[in-house]
């Protein structure tokens, strides 16, 4: 249809309303157990609603994941209205912008992810419920995306106080109430449950110091309590550099130590002042988010070390 036949047209008629009748399965969303915060206007992959796919999108920064939802409590203000003086008549003033407020018990650690997250509009939200539905929204166009959100902040971290269970908060406002009143949609999670999904997870890497001619680089690697090994990476699974430039790294040049919690990098004899950086890297999406033999997300530091 051309523009100017859209211009000052007024639709009074009730030709687009939808059918009320009960004969269809009803369908509602059920308790959410994950969330998603995508990329702004990021589709969701035409491929399908994989395993493969939601990684992919963690992978290349566009997804992060939120597990383990104790809470998801609506917390909408309800409509506006004005009442007219004279008649006592009602007129719908405001209907507020869907409101959420989301609890957590994951620790302190996911308290500092949720931190680190706080904005307003940089995210749409997507939410997996227990019933193994993704849902989302589309556009007029029939873009299937997340729902477009606003205000993403934290609230206070409460510890466990002996009656209690410690929590995380984390409060939602969607911007846009028709994707969730007119256009709300859920996709089947095809291959996975929602609660196999997981965000990436932080590796803290340690290089031990090297001497003049040394021929390998020893490094610790855990996970973010410094207790657990990062294990199952090969040499793929790294970038290394000498002095800015890459160093070819092959299968035998890799060795971990699951006993030491370490992995050791041969290198050709260290020189004085080498300089050396050590960190995951993907090939394929040119980021720093690996994934092991059994589908676990990691995400390294930059490690440096100095020959000495």
């Amino acid at each position: 249809m051309a523009l100017l036949d859209n211009i000052n047209k007024v639709d009074c008629s009730a030709s687009d309303t939808l059918g009320a009748g009960g004969a269809a399965c009803t369908i509602d969303w059920t308790r959410t157990t994950t969330l998603g915060l995508l990329k702004k206007q990021e589709p969701i992959p035409t491929a399908g609603n994989t395993k493969a796919a939601i990684n992919t999108l963690i992978k290349t920064g566009k997804l992060k994941i939120l597990q383990h939802v104790e809470k998801f409590e609506d917390v909408t203000p309800d409509h506006s209205y004005e009442t007219v003086a004279g008649s006592g008549i009602k007129k719908l003033i405001l209907k507020n912008p869907y409101e959420y407020t989301v609890s957590f018990d994951n620790g302190i650690a996911f308290n500092k992810a949720l931190n680190s997250i706080a904005g307003k509009g940089n995210y749409d939200l997507l939410a997996w419920d227990v019933d193994g539905n993704m849902w989302c929204t589309q556009t007029k166009a029939g873009i299937v995306k997340g729902f477009s959100l606003g205000l993403h902040q934290s609230g206070n971290y409460k510890s466990n106080d002996g009656t209690k269970a410690s929590s995380e908060m984390l409060m939602l406002q969607l911007t846009d109430r028709e994707e969730v009143d007119q256009r709300i949609t859920f996709v089947e999670c095809e291959d996975y449950s929602p609660t196999e999904l997981d965000d990436f997870n932080d590796v803290v890497l340690t290089p031990s110091p090297i001497a003049v001619g040394a021929t390998s680089i020893v490094v610790k690697a855990t996970l973010i309590d410094r207790s657990h090994f990062a294990e199952g990476l090969i040499f793929s699974d790294f970038r290394l550099t000498k002095n800015g430039t890459p160093v070819t790294l092959t299968a035998p040049a890799v060795v971990a130590n699951a006993t030491n919690k370490t992995y050791t990098f041969t290198i050709t004899a260290a020189v004085l002042a080498d300089v050396y950086t050590i960190q995951t890297y993907d090939s394929t999406t040119q980021g720093n988010v690996v994934e092991n033999p059994v589908g676990l997300l990691l995400k390294s530091n930059l490690a440096t070390v100095v020959t000495a």
